[in-house]
C-alpha cells in the first residue's frame, strides 16, 4: 500500500471513524442496556483508549508486518481502523452476546456485518492456528458516507473477549505478539498457558450456572475441565525444570 495516499485518505475521513466508533459503541451500550438481554453479563464495553481510532503510526507499522493487512489495497480495505471492545464475564456470554449484536447490526442496516472466531482451542471447534490463542470474536460492519460527493464505505471492528481472555491478551501482548514463535520452550508455555485458562473459563461458566441460575452440577461436568487444568500445569513445572535443573520427582502435582 502507497503510504502517502493511506496518511492522505485518513486525514480527509478522520470524522467518519471517529463517528462510527462512538455510533457503534452507543449502540452495543443501548444492548446491555435493555432488560431482554439482562442475563448477559457484560463487564465493559470501551472504545479505543482515549476514545480515539487507531493512529496513523500503528497504521503504519502493521502495514509493515507480513502477517497484518496483506489482503489490503488501500484504506477502505481496513476494518479495525474504528473499533469497539466488549468484555463479557462468561464464555456463554460473549457467544450469546455476539449473536445478539450480529441480528442487531443487520436490524439497523449497518453493511458488510461480518463475524471471525479467533483462537480458543479444537474442543471448542474453533480450529488451531499457527501458535496459542485465546477466543476472541471480531464481528465487523460498515457505513456509507458522502464524502465531496463520493460515496465511501468506513469499518468499524468489535472486538468480544472474556475477563480471562482479556488477561490472556494483555499478558500476550507484553511478552509474544508480533513475534515469531517457534517450535519449543515458549510455545510449549504458552500454549499450556492457553490451555489452562480455557480450562478456568469453564469453570467460571459453572461457577455462574450454579450461583445465578441455580442450576444442579453434576460433579463429572468440574472434574473433566480439572484434569485438563492439571494435566497442562504439570508441562509448565517439567518445561521449568528443564530450565532451572530442578527434580520434580517428589512434586506431588
Amino acid at each position: 500500500m502507497n503510504k502517502e495516499k493511506i496518511e492522505i485518505e485518513y486525514n480527509e475521513h478522520f470524522s467518519y471513524y471517529v463517528q462510527l466508533q462512538k455510533e457503534v459503541f452507543d449502540l452495543l451500550n443501548e444492548i446491555v442496556d435493555d432488560d431482554e438481554y439482562k442475563n448477559i453479563d457484560v463487564a465493559e464495553i470501551k472504545q479505543r483508549p482515549k476514545n480515539e481510532i487507531k493512529s496513523i503510526e500503528s497504521i503504519f507499522k502493521n502495514i509493515d508486518r507480513p502477517d497484518k493487512y496483506n489482503s489490503c489495497s488501500n484504506l477502505y480495505d481496513i476494518k479495525d481502523i474504528a473499533g469497539v471492545r466488549v468484555i463479557c464475564h462468561c464464555d456463554d456470554d460473549l457467544l450469546a452476546f455476539a449473536e445478539i449484536i450480529e441480528n442487531v447490526l443487520s436490524e439497523k442496516r449497518y453493511l458488510d456485518v461480518k463475524r471471525e472466531d479467533k483462537g480458543g482451542t479444537e474442543e471448542r471447534g474453533i480450529k488451531q492456528k499457527s501458535r496459542p490463542s485465546y477466543r476472541a470474536i471480531h464481528i465487523t460492519c460498515a457505513r456509507l458516507y458522502i464524502h465531496n460527493r463520493i460515496q465511501i464505505k468506513v469499518y468499524c471492528e468489535i472486538q468480544l473477549r472474556t475477563v480471562m481472555g482479556d488477561a490472556w491478551a494483555v499478558q500476550d501482548r507484553k511478552y509474544i505478539y508480533g513475534q515469531i514463535v517457534s517450535e519449543g520452550d515458549r510455545h510449549i508455555l504458552t500454549d499450556s498457558v492457553s490451555e489452562i485458562m480455557n480450562g478456568c473459563e469453564g469453570l467460571w461458566s459453572l461457577v455462574k450456572k450454579k450461583y445465578k441460575d441455580g442450576s444442579e452440577i453434576k460433579t463429572e461436568e468440574y472434574k473433566i475441565i480439572e484434569k485438563t487444568i492439571l494435566a497442562k500445569a504439570r508441562i509448565i513445572k517439567s518445561e521449568d525444570a528443564k530450565i532451572f535443573d530442578v527434580d520434580l520427582k517428589k512434586d506431588n502435582l
